[in-house]
């Protein structure tokens, strides 16, 4: 089809008149259209172009016409000394050519575009696919351009845009490389890959499962440089068949023996485990009967802490290629076994098995020396030197307990028969280190001792140093000194050093205002609604002894606070000391991120009619409505929360409750995964809140939408189940960085204060 253009008049009329008759045809035989190119290279991603004419002796009331033979060239337009045009992307494989006619009477002349295809700077081909991988070829047009790639559930990639899918690779990448304390550029330097690349195996997927392998140009600085690329794949079935084996590599240095397990067909299920020669022989050299005594006494463990045999098969199958250290004793031998299994938790394979040694431990030449200082009531700081890694270990055992023991070799074999290797291999390190010595008793004598340990072997003499730690005080006497730095607007770095370490006590941030009984009373309700009135639970995780050293988040801004210290008993509900105010701080002013965040549903489910055909799975959505709730997300963020709640007056409104106030519940609360699926009562009102954080930790404004859900309205059930059973398959990944994570959440009957009430009172924050 050819587009055609009609120009202006070259030279314009001053005036129009109507003439009545015949007109005659204007004389254009001397006019003549001169052009500066002859053609034209248009790039293959497309682009405007312009080229410049000119008319030579124009004729009044003659147009200049354009035209072109192809439709890729559009939106053809000129002004008095120039032509515009526009070339679409070349997306057809091979280079083209077209013909642009000019016309201005009768002179004519003509020019060619030419445009080479575009080639996608990335491109992305699946090779292979078996039940728990997926083999790719990655093909980029410059071997320099760096890239990444990611596997994903294919219900996740299908529910975000490519920025939305970019945006939470960046936080993920920015938080690995946080996690590793390395910045972002140092992180994805190790990471990205650079240049074509095939026979990519990525393992480490469920089988029958559906995913989206996609990659696209990134650089150090974790900016997108491509479009996202993409293929979507489903995992094969699993190998039904018996006659798997396993293969097992081995390699033993010294007192670590490192074991691959690699299975015939992955994605089937099999157990592995190792045990010794005596195990062994003592069941008369059957390795049938080792695997099942083995099986069968590590059941009994489980079922003594309550866990089901369904769980034990759970949490004891593996699928993939296991690898494993492990540290034996010297001079003893080990059998590595494996076979595959079903949930009776029988062989279903023959039992492939594998002999190795841990030879005896020749003696270190670590020459070790240690120095002790500033004890305490329950502790002891301690430098060690030594001159070479050969791993040591640090050992503090009551002094009476060695008696009249005075020789290094009765000393070590009294340690292996009381404590064993489990216990002494807790402190083993190497090289020179310095550190603090915790958890011994007040106002006792101890034996601390110092010597090269491994594999259950002594090698090197003991280095020995009697101490005795201080008598308690008076709980009153005990001074708290308090260091409170890295104030900002929602938290702050707190330090606390007690002058009596045998004192227990329990420490918190309340705002300033909060009155002593107040703070009894919060604490009693975290004791007896958290804990449930265990108090070994509360002491455990609640209670501190000797320094505290924590980063608190969760603060509300441009607010006074102080640090309460209350001394308490160890292993009863009872205050041992006076309540004391040890520091004070005020909060900075709020920053609020650049981020705007939605959180919301596109379909709600009836829990009776989803539980009814799938009671295994569904059972506790019977009575309620289910919602699978997901978040969209504008600007760079780290992490996000978002909940429902029970409505009441005014929630939706942050002049009567706050930001502040519902960010303390979504900390709480709040899912960090999407999609989630919460339960909601029937027709009543309910509320969804949702924050997002930016890279520096700071909240959005919280996201509020008030809802109510009615039975008339609920869709239909077996899609809920058939999604739902489809997302179940994608959670157990290993290897991938997979994203359909599933919950069930309700929403939080939580008391809130409205601003006329004041802020919240009796706040627990996390101690980080």
């Amino acid at each position: 089809m050819k587009t055609k253009f009609f120009g202006v008049a070259v030279t314009l009329m001053a005036a129009l008149v109507a003439l009545v008759g015949c007109q005659k045809d204007p004389d254009t035989a001397s006019a003549n259209i001169e052009i500066y190119e002859e053609s034209l290279e248009a790039k293959p991603e497309g682009e405007e172009l312009r080229f410049n004419y000119s008319i030579i002796n124009p004729v009044e009331g003659v147009t200049l016409t354009v035209e072109c033979d192809a439709e890729w060239v559009s939106n053809i337009r000129s002004t008095a000394n120039f032509v515009l045009f526009d070339v679409a992307k070349n997306d057809t494989g091979a280079e083209r050519e077209a013909k642009m006619k000019l016309s201005y009477g009768a002179s004519h002349k003509s020019l060619t575009i030419t445009q080479k295809a575009f080639l996608e700077p990335l491109s992305l081909k699946i090779e292979a696919v078996d039940a728990t991988s997926v083999t790719i070829a990655v093909t980029a047009l410059d071997e320099e351009t760096t890239w990444i790639g990611q596997i994903v559930g294919r219900e996740w990639f299908e529910a975000y845009d490519e920025e939305q899918i970019f945006n939470e690779d960046f936080a993920y990448y920015s938080n690995m490389a946080s996690d590793a304390e390395v910045s972002l550029e140092e992180y994805l330097s190790k990471i990205l890959s650079r240049g074509s690349h095939s026979g990519i195996r990525m393992p480490g997927l469920d089988v029958e499962s559906e995913y989206v392998v996609y990659i696209y140009g990134m650089n150090t600085l974790g900016e997108k440089t491509t479009s996202i690329y993409y293929e979507a794949f489903t995992t094969t079935p699993a190998y039904e068949g018996n006659d798997v084996t396993f293969d097992f590599d081995i390699s033993v240095n010294r007192s670590i023996a490192s074991i691959t397990v690699r299975p015939s067909h992955e994605g089937v299920a099999y157990y592995h485990n190792l045990t010794t020669r005596e195990h062994f022989d003592a069941l008369g050299g059957d390795i049938v009967a080792l695997a099942k005594d083995v099986v069968a006494t590590a059941l009994d463990n489980y079922l003594y802490w309550e866990y089901t045999e369904a769980e034990f098969f759970e949490y004891n199958s593996y699928y993939l290629t296991d690898f494993y250290d492990f540290e034996g004793i010297a001079n003893t031998e080990y059998v590595a076994f494996a076979f595959k299994w079903d949930e009776r938790l029988e062989p279903l394979s023959e039992i492939s098995y594998e002999w190795f040694k841990i030879d005896n431990i020749p003696p270190s030449e670590n020459e070790l020396k240690m120095t002790i200082s500033n004890v305490t009531q329950t502790t002891f700081d301690i430098a060690v030197e030594a001159t070479n890694n050969d791993p040591y270990t640090i050992f503090a055992v009551e002094k009476k307990e060695l008696g009249k023991l005075n020789t290094d070799s009765a000393i070590f074999d009294y340690l292996m028969d009381t404590y064993g290797t489990s216990q002494l291999s807790l402190n083993v390190c190497n090289g020179p280190i310095a550190g603090t010595f915790s958890g011994l008793e007040q106002d006792t004598e101890y034996a601390v001792l110092l010597f090269g340990y491994e594999a259950g072997t002594l090698t090197t003499p003991i280095v020995r140093e009697d101490i005795k730690t201080a008598k308690a005080g008076d709980v009153e006497a005990c001074q708290y000194n308090v260091e409170i730095t890295e104030v900002a607007d929602r938290s702050a770095h707190i330090k606390i050093s007690p002058s009596d370490y045998s004192v227990w006590y329990y420490w918190n941030v309340f705002e300033a205002s909060t009155t002593e009984e107040e703070i009894k009373e919060y604490i009693n309700e975290v004791y007896n609604s958290y804990y449930y009135g265990d108090y070994w639970e509360f002491s455990y995780y609640e209670l501190t002894q000797g320094v505290s050293d924590s980063y608190l988040s969760q603060l509300h801004p441009s607010t006074d606070y102080k640090v309460v210290v209350v001394p308490m008993a160890e292993n009863e509900y009872s205050y041992t000391g006076s309540m004391r105010i040890v520091g004070e701080f005020t909060t900075n002013e709020a920053v609020i991120a650049d981020i705007t965040i939605t959180a919301g549903f596109d379909a709600y489910y009836d829990g009776d009619e989803v539980s009814a055909l799938e009671p295994d799975y569904l059972s506790n959505y019977q009575g309620y409505a289910i919602l699978p709730m997901s978040v969209s997300i504008e600007g760079e963020y780290s992490r996000f929360l978002y909940t429902i709640f029970n409505y009441v007056e005014g929630l939706e409104n942050p002049a009567v409750y706050s930001d502040d106030v519902l960010l303390d519940t979504l900390y709480e609360v709040g899912a960090y995964w999407t999609p989630a699926y919460f339960r909601g009562e029937w027709d009543k009102d309910l509320m969804i809140a949702a924050v997002a954080f930016d890279m520096e930790g700071n909240p959005s404004p919280i996201y509020r939408h008030k809802f109510i859900l009615t039975r008339e309205g609920a869709g239909d059930a077996q899609e809920f189940v058939d999604y739902y059973m489809g997302s179940i398959s994608s959670v157990k990944s290993v290897g991938v960085k997979s994203k359909a994570y599933i919950a069930t959440s309700d929403a939080p009957e939580i008391e809130l204060r409205t601003k006329s009430e004041g802020s919240s009172r009796g706040v627990k924050f996390v101690k980080m």
